[in-house]
């Protein structure tokens, strides 16, 4: 019986494959990877803020970046999905992209902090973008400097939110301007999600 001889398409994509794994890895060694912190104080409870940044669906309506947003799948514990957004930054690029979300909230305001996290899955033009949100609850003693006359305080409707965006490029003309953008970014997506957040408090949360 004669050996079968692999046909030239096969080593072709054998070859490909091959060689795009190759500049991926290129990519991410030459990719620059920054990333931004900011925080503030929140009028709303931790679990309707976090209810908000877990709701991707509606990110589209009030994220001044973001044009597209919709969830794909869930995991089947419920703690994990998937979602694709359509983010730009106008004249620099536009790009739609698979992100991977993970809840971590707690079952208590008791317990900081409610996070959640997103990492890209599949990109186009930047090589990865991830994000973290940290929530914390605040306490009255905390924000009224201890006014009960040292009484056990009660939970307040507020929280102190922390977002950390990072994003990995190669692009040259973006990253001479990485930095602004990121600036940028994150502090008016932390700002669009208190205005969300004050926009949709429950009417027992409302001054």
């Amino acid at each position: 019986m004669r050996a079968t001889v692999p046909s030239f398409s096969i080593f072709r994509s054998i070859l490909n494959t091959a060689t795009e794994t190759v500049v991926q890895k290129l990519d991410a060694a030459n990719a620059t990877k920054r990333s931004v912190t900011k925080s503030r104080l929140v009028r709303a409870s931790p679990a309707h803020f976090y209810e908000i940044v877990c709701n991707v669906n509606d990110y589209s309506k009030f994220l001044p970046f973001c044009s597209h947003s919709e969830v794909l799948r869930h995991s089947p514990c419920r703690t994990m999905f998937d979602a694709v957004l359509t983010i730009g930054y106008p004249p620099f690029f536009t790009e739609t992209y698979v992100s991977r979300v993970t809840m971590g909230g707690q079952s208590t305001t008791d317990t900081p902090p409610w996070t959640v996290q997103t990492k890209s899955l599949q990109t186009n033009i930047v090589q990865s973008i991830s994000s973290t949100w940290k929530i914390y609850p605040v306490r009255e003693n905390a924000r009224r400097s201890n006014e009960e006359g040292g009484r056990e305080s009660q939970p307040s409707q507020y929280c102190n939110v922390e977002l950390m965006v990072e994003m990995q490029v190669n692009d040259p003309l973006i990253i001479s301007v990485l930095d602004q953008v990121l600036e940028k970014v994150a502090t008016q997506q932390v700002e669009a999600f208190e205005k969300r957040a004050n926009s949709t408090l429950p009417r027992d949360q409302t001054l």
